[in-house]
Formats: structure tokens, C-alpha cells, sequence
């Protein structure tokens, strides 16, 4: 388990490098995220991701 001192260093370099890539890019595409989502017609409940694909299974 990392301690909360090897967690702050790897995140300064991931910041540093994070800086470098961004500075050395030529384009950058930046999308604002997930547009979608399923609902169960039957209850409302909105889903980030369609229903079995990530765990059990898909049932039309």
C-alpha cells in the first residue's frame, strides 16, 4: 500500500510530465465527456453505461 508521501511525489511527476505533454503538443482535443446514457423505462434509473457490459448480463 502506498503512503500518503509516495502518493504526493508520483502526483508532482505526473503534474510535471502532464505540463511537459501539454507544452510540447502541437494540437489538443479536449472533449467535455460522456453524452449518454440508458434509462430503464420501468423505473427511471439512468445508467452511465449500457447495462451488462460491464458486469452481468445484457437482458433486452
Amino acid at each position: 500500500m502506498a503512503s500518503l508521501a509516495q502518493v504526493m511525489e508520483m502526483r508532482a511527476q505526473h503534474l510535471i510530465a502532464l505540463a511537459r505533454a501539454v507544452q510540447d503538443a502541437e494540437v489538443i482535443v479536449f472533449t467535455l465527456g460522456l453524452t449518454e446514457a440508458w434509462e430503464h423505462r420501468e423505473t427511471g434509473t439512468v445508467y452511465p453505461t449500457a447495462p451488462g457490459t460491464i458486469s452481468g448480463h445484457l437482458r433486452p
